[in-house]
């Protein structure tokens, strides 16, 4: 018909029960799949035989949040794709290997990259995570639980372990749980929009491996112009998993992501009714809060943060340098915040340390947190500094504190000595009032 695929653009949950027909069930080898749950998103706009009409992408939250998934996806090019792959290669699971994906892109003009096998441990993980990711699309093969996602050899990532990005991402990502709360920043998925993912795909529930569409089939398909979600999907006739299931897929359902040589950005004549009168450049509001600091030093904060808009990151950390050196103690308070995530950006681990320290107590939220551990992480074991290593112990992160104490435990023995890292281990199981928490804790005891 005329309907290829329709944007739901509200809230709604992203599971549901239902009794399917019987000529869209998905065949689990003669196991029933019962009411579900399902993808609501793989749910609707199918006809009363269950045959599907549309594919569905979904955009939900506020405007600031629909209206950066729907520019995103219409203005922002996919040039750059990153694989990462924590499985073997062998069996069901080597039908999921990235290499050949990346290798064909490559040759067909994206910047490409692949990390699997021991180049997919946590540690090589963690590196990666160090400044933030510049990837346009990521491919993750994973397992595990709402709360944590297996990289290779079976190691426990979090989600406080998800990458900060240099710009706003598409995620494909083989995980049976990681949209089961999407909303919940706590979760695999859910730490991943709250981070700035525009488009992905992924599971609402356990769809077993073979329910998710193989990173090769759905990179030969975004270069031959599928959209990124629909490419995704398992097609009629693509076998036992192609009738209402547990994937679901965020964003714009027609977010393409062709060739680099083929992607042309259209000139589109501006009316003069779109013109907004009176309009200050943003350059020009970013001058006059640095030539105002002097006299209203918390317009520091809002000069930083014009600056970042405009992509001036050095100059974002020249201005701070600056500040720090004329000593104005509420112009430092103002810019701390602000200047945080250029520091992560250009990886200025000892300025980073310097402004973390500066952060009233309330602007350490858990993106700073995260920042902070991600550029902290890699390099525990080159950290001699008492103060340093004391503000790492003072910031690990809930609600699985056991994930970073394990990080973190040798190195407080290195600097402060045999046995303080058992001592704040105890020290936190005695403090520890949720039973999960605690358990956790004591596993790792």
């Amino acid at each position: 018909d005329d309907l290829d695929a329709v944007a739901v653009c509200r809230s709604m949950p992203v599971r549901c029960r239902m009794s399917p027909p019987p000529s869209v069930r998905v065949n689990l080898g003669g196991r029933d799949p019962g009411d579900g749950p399902y993808a609501t998103t793989d749910a609707l706009c199918r006809g009363e035989d269950g045959s599907r009409w549309a594919f569905v992408g979904w955009i939900w939250g506020d405007e600031a949040r629909s209206a950066s998934i729907a520019m995103s996806s219409l203005f922002l090019e996919r040039r750059n794709a990153w694989f990462v792959s924590g499985y073997q290669d062998s069996g069901a699971w080597g039908r999921y290997a990235v290499e050949t994906a990346a290798v064909e892109l490559a040759e067909a003009g994206y910047a490409s990259l692949f990390f699997e096998g021991e180049k997919a441990g946590l540690d090589d993980w963690r590196r990666l995570l160090v400044g933030g990711l510049p990837a346009d699309i990521l491919y993750l093969n994973s397992h595990g639980q709402p709360w944590q996602f297996h990289l290779h050899e079976d190691e426990r990532a979090v989600p406080h372990d998800m990458p900060f990005m240099n710009r706003p991402m598409a995620l494909s990502m083989v995980h049976s749980f990681s949209l089961q709360r999407p909303a919940d920043p706590n979760t695999v998925g859910g730490r991943a929009l709250a981070r700035g993912v525009y488009a992905y795909v992924g599971s609402v529930d356990e769809p077993y491996l073979s329910a998710f569409v193989p990173p090769i089939l759905q990179t030969r398909r975004i270069r031959a112009g599928v959209p990124f979600l629909i490419a995704g999907r398992q097609w009629p006739g693509s076998g036992p998993m192609e009738g209402l299931w547990k994937i679901t897929t965020i964003g714009d359902p027609f977010m393409i992501a062709p060739p680099p040589e083929s992607f042309s950005t259209p000139t589109v004549a501006i009316p003069d009714a779109a013109v907004v009168p009176d309009a200050i450049p943003l350059i020009d509001l970013a001058r006059a809060d640095m030539k105002a600091i002097s006299s209203e030093p918390t317009r520091a904060s809002d000069a930083i943060r014009r600056l970042v808009l405009l992509g001036n990151d050095e100059i974002a950390i020249e201005l701070w340098s600056g500040i720090l050196e004329k000593g104005d103690a509420a112009a430092v308070a103002s810019a701390a915040p602000a200047v945080l995530d250029p520091l992560f950006r250009m990886r200025k681990w000892r300025e980073f340390v310097g402004a973390y320290q500066r952060l009233p107590r309330e602007a350490r939220d858990s993106d700073a947190r995260d920042m902070l551990w991600h550029l902290g992480a890699p390099r525990l074991s080159t950290i001699n500094d008492p103060g340093t290593m004391a503000l790492l112990r003072g910031e690990i992160r809930t609600p699985q504190p056991q994930a970073d104490l394990a990080v973190i435990m040798p190195h407080l023995d290195r600097v402060f000595g045999r046995g303080a890292g058992r001592a704040e281990l105890l020290r936190r199981i005695e403090a520890e009032t949720d039973p999960a928490r605690r358990g956790a804790l004591e596993r790792l005891r």
